[in-house]
């Protein structure tokens, strides 16, 4: 008899396991909290567990926040944009009038696309899909936003509208276990496999 380890919303939970049966006993338990630490887009669960008993865990501390903060050239703040969050990629509209960019939901552990109006600061949720969102571009007419999503299991090239008019397109599918497509040339919003 031993127990299984696992995360669910950023809580290390364990339960009884007979490893021979290969069965399951009893309900989950919380050993810990604030375990779904976040390192760029990458959301990691950092834990292990020993035979001897001993376990080892990072837990997140959850007042760590961004802020985006406007400065002029020489390097002063000149005005805030929202609350402050966890924020990622960061790119601004062709027009500087808004901004896309990713933001860790410390809840569900997934990474989603949220616009900003500058003028008003209001940030508007882009993306809906579980997983991770990330690296969002602005096509150069300032009409859609590209991005990449492992919705599916490996990350793909997305398009959207920025007006939010319309659903996410597949652009560029990856294969699995292959390197996912990027955008690399913001004018052409070329993209590479």
């Amino acid at each position: 008899q031993g127990y299984l380890f696992f995360v669910r919303d950023g809580n290390l939970l364990f339960q009884p396991f007979d490893p021979s049966m290969l069965q399951l006993s009893g309900s989950p338990a919380t050993m810990a909290q604030g375990l779904t630490l976040y390192t760029g887009d990458v959301r990691v669960r950092a834990f292990a567990a020993s035979e001897t008993g001993l376990l080892l865990y990072s837990s997140e501390d959850n007042s760590s926040r961004d802020s985006l903060v406007w400065k002029d050239r020489a390097g002063r703040s000149i005005a805030t944009v929202g609350e402050p969050t966890r924020f990622g990629n960061i790119d601004l509209s062709p027009d500087a009038k808004a901004l896309a960019t990713t933001r860790l939901d410390l809840n569900t552990g997934d990474v989603h696309l949220w616009l900003y109006d500058l003028g008003r600061g209001l940030p508007v949720r882009f993306s809906f899909a579980r997983g991770i969102s990330r690296e969002p571009i602005w096509s150069p007419d300032g009409k859609y936003i590209y991005f990449q999503s492992n919705r599916t299991g490996t990350f793909n090239i997305y398009r959207r509208p920025a007006n939010g008019s319309a659903d996410d397109a597949l652009v560029r599918a990856t294969e699995k276990d292959s390197t996912p497509a990027t955008i690399s040339d913001r004018k052409s919003t070329r993209l590479n496999s």
